[in-house]
């Protein structure tokens, strides 16, 4: 982040990668918001390099979160499609939901867990997610799309 009281090296700021700028004289209230904005996204780049562990049938499996396109429940069982391929373990949804919490993960309807970062396009009442096509639910479809655009926004 970037204090000056010269507006036009502000966007110098940009050019080297700075999350904002602060124009001098500084405002408690304005500089305080800017800097817990720059703190959540430090926590989430943090929060990229999660690892959760698997237990499937035949043993244990290791996956970064970033890894994960999205989770699938049927029949009390969760599937998980990564860029690995397909993992199934015994579950429910609202365990993965915790054990994915502090991730970009976002139900889009009840049996669908969505991993924000590989949302390719939203189409009407589909998401894009790697190659597969999911159906949005009219219920979640205006918080999945905020928390979409929020998530494209801190992360472009």
């Amino acid at each position: 982040m970037f204090i000056t009281n010269m507006a036009q090296y502000a966007l110098f700021g940009y050019s080297v990668g700075a999350l904002d700028f602060v124009m001098k004289p500084v405002n408690y209230y304005t500089f305080a918001m800017k800097v817990r904005r720059v703190l959540k996204r430090v926590q989430k780049k943090e929060s990229a390099q999660r690892v959760v562990v698997l237990n499937l049938t035949d043993g244990l499996k290791k996956i970064e979160t970033k890894q994960i396109y999205f989770v699938e429940i049927q029949n009390r069982l969760l599937h998980y499609y990564t860029t690995e391929g397909e993992y199934v373990v015994k579950g429910t949804m609202q365990s993965a939901e915790k054990m994915l919490e502090a991730d970009t993960f976002l139900k889009c309807n009840h049996w669908y867990l969505v991993n924000l970062r590989h949302v390719k396009e939203v189409k009407k009442n589909i998401v894009v997610v790697g190659t597969h096509e999911l159906e949005i639910s009219r219920r979640n479809k205006t918080m999945f799309l905020k928390a979409l655009t929020d998530y494209l926004g801190e992360n472009i």
